[in-house]
């Protein structure tokens, strides 16, 4: 079994591009599944369906190593996704070498280098800087490939082990995240398939592959036995079998997706090649393909098979966001390949000359370093956004208040505020989008055995489930992140500080506290750190659009316009009659965007009287992040 031919070199740059890695990455919560993600590891609970226990257990390891010398959970977990994604630089060489030696050794010695390069293009960095299981779930895909490569270029005998490796590798993937262990699998099925055909592989050397992938699905007993603890957070409580086939199944996320190859399916999928476009990932799939074409054909295809499965698969979903962070950890497998096909783009330059070479060095340094945010604009490190807002929210409520929320990036930071690090845990959280799960109740009551009981089960669905629980909890003053989920128990709303209190407003309108937090993480981050700032776009508009309901009117345009520092608020008028703000243009990342806030904000101008107002925040909102 050969192994790598430079591996000095290739150590070095895997271990440089870790260090950038770490680095950049957030100290804290971020957005989206990663305080969850966190909040279960640390705990040792159960994550969202359909399971991340490989992710889970090492997570809890390295916490619990990381607490006997001091190092916070949150540290630990982000860490873990930065050194799991610059170990994959190692798997993705090898392969290149097993299929492509390099013809000179200053070559080969610099192929690393080169997908290192690559591996700080933004696309590449997103996912390695924050808690998340693609980055591991990679590092093991391209592993199994590497060790079947390996297998393949070995005598017969020797293929065993390697084999029986590839198929742990690929299995204990399945642990991180199962979709793209998966399609790992499917992409390297027809390169097994030829080996067999043409003998190269026999049918015997794939046994020690079976077993050892079904030892590493040994993984997954995890799930239902960390779930039988009671004090953990277990989605599902999947304790029987009943429900950990609902939960191995997905059933929570049934509905949300479009039929392969609809008039949907293709609009999503334009839909990201116009956004790949704009943020230069488009640039790195031609010039991995091309390259893969060019001097690693026989690869070509386990790229051409990741690419498009990783892609379909995600847009399948709908609603559909081609700027969803989701997407580029999906698509890790098969950019980190075509990372690789850059680096073959650059060799095969130099074999023609001195000239292209550097046109083309230049061209994939320029491509990598430009896509946005540029290395130079991250501030990742710094975000503390969730953090922020949750806390404040939690400091702000009396002693046993009910808070409803619904959304990610205030639902996790909550739960872990309250479950890791016991802040304000007397606040009844109730997640409305978990509201119709058994479960959920029953933590809920675990955590505060002061709530009275009510009727769980009865007609009207979650929202009247909602009703019934408030109704029961009379003396428990009711919050929420969101006023629309006033409506929704058939309840008014009024801006109170960070939240909306759900009771009709007073005379005296309570200050606005969530536009100055938001100002200012704007100040602090800029556009560096990918999802916060369509994160603080959707707050400010949904801060903008309570505000207009009670008809403040200047606090509803301070809301719209916290990204922007130069904009005049006294033309607006303080008080009018309660209105409703337009729509405006979808965003790219699901959440808000900067650009549709101006926009919204130059249309309040513009019915204030203050047509050169609008006009300034419409100039602003072309440069503004969609």
């Amino acid at each position: 079994m050969t192994g790598l031919a430079h591996p000095r070199s290739t150590w070095s740059a895997a271990a440089l591009l870790g260090v950038y890695y770490l680095a950049t990455m957030t100290r804290d919560m971020s957005l989206l599944d990663s305080p969850e993600l966190a909040l279960v590891a640390t705990q040792g609970g159960v994550g969202h369906p359909i399971g991340q226990p490989l992710h889970t257990l090492l997570g809890h390891v390295l916490v619990r190593l990381g607490g006997a010398v001091g190092v916070s959970p949150l540290l630990c977990l982000n860490g873990l996704s930065a050194v799991a994604c610059a170990l994959t630089l190692v798997p993705v060489t090898w392969v290149l070498e097993q299929h492509v030696p390099a013809t000179e050794p200053r070559q080969g010695a610099l192929r690393p280098w080169l997908i290192a390069l690559c591996g700080v293009h933004a696309a590449l960095w997103e996912p390695a800087t924050r808690v998340e299981v693609y980055p591991l779930g990679t590092l093991l895909g391209a592993t199994s490939v590497a060790l079947l490569g390996a297998a393949l270029h070995s005598p017969p005998r020797g293929a065993r082990l390697p084999m029986a490796c590839a198929g742990l590798s690929v299995s204990l993937a399945a642990g991180a995240n199962a979709v793209s262990a998966t399609f790992f699998l499917v992409a390297m099925a027809p390169q097994v398939g030829r080996a067999l055909v043409t003998r190269r592989l026999s049918l015997r050397a794939l046994a020690p592959a079976v077993a050892a992938a079904v030892l590493g699905l040994l993984v997954w007993a995890y799930v239902p036995l960390a779930a039988r603890d009671p004090d953990v957070v277990a989605w599902g409580r999947p304790v029987d079998w009943p429900a950990l086939r609902a939960y191995l199944q997905g059933e929570d996320y049934s509905g949300k997706s479009v039929a392969f190859f609809s008039t949907d399916f293709a609009a999503h999928v334009a839909a990201f090649g116009e956004w790949g476009t704009r943020n230069g990932l488009l640039a790195i799939i031609g010039f991995g393909l091309l390259g893969t074409a060019l001097r690693a054909r026989p690869i070509l295809p386990l790229t051409c098979i990741l690419l498009l499965a990783n892609t379909s698969w995600y847009a399948r979903y709908d609603p559909f966001a081609p700027g969803l962070l989701d997407y580029l950890g999906y698509l890790g497998a098969p950019l980190w390949f075509l990372a690789g096909g850059c680096a073959l783009l650059v060799e095969w330059a130099a074999d023609r000359g001195r000239v292209v070479h550097a046109v083309a060095g230049t061209t994939l340094a320029l491509v990598t370093l430009l896509a946005p945010p540029a290395p130079w604009q991250r501030t990742r490190s710094g975000d503390h956004v969730t953090r922020t807002l949750t806390t404040a929210a939690l400091d702000e409520l009396p002693r046993d208040a009910v808070l409803l929320v619904e959304a990610d990036h205030w639902v996790g930071p909550l739960l872990y505020l309250q479950e890791v690090e016991r802040h304000r845990p007397d606040v009844v959280v109730l997640a409305l989008g978990l509201a119709s799960s058994s479960w959920m109740w029953e933590l809920l009551y675990r955590r505060h055995p002061g709530l009275q009981p009510f009727v769980l089960r009865a007609p009207g669905g979650r929202d009247a489930r909602v009703r019934r629980f408030l109704a029961a909890q009379p003396t428990r003053r009711v919050f929420a992140n969101d006023p629309r989920l006033a409506a929704r128990v058939g309840r008014p709303s009024c801006v109170s500080g960070v939240l909306s209190e759900l009771r009709a407003c007073g005379p005296e309108a309570i200050a606005d506290r969530l536009s100055p937090l938001l100002a200012a993480a704007h100040r602090a981050l800029g556009a560096g750190s990918p999802g916060t700032t369509g994160l603080l776009g959707w707050e400010a508009e949904t801060r903008a659009r309570a505000l207009a309901a009670e008809g403040r009117a200047r606090d509803a345009f301070v809301a719209l316009t916290v990204s922007a520092h130069d904009v005049s608020r006294d033309l607006i008028p303080e008080r009018v009659p309660p209105f409703e703000l337009p729509g405006g243009p979808t965003p790219d990342d699901g959440f808000g965007s900067t650009q549709r806030c101006l926009l919204l904000a130059a249309a309040l101008a513009r019915r204030a009287q203050q047509p050169g107002l609008g006009e300034q925040l419409e100039a602003a909102a072309a440069d503004a992040p969609r």
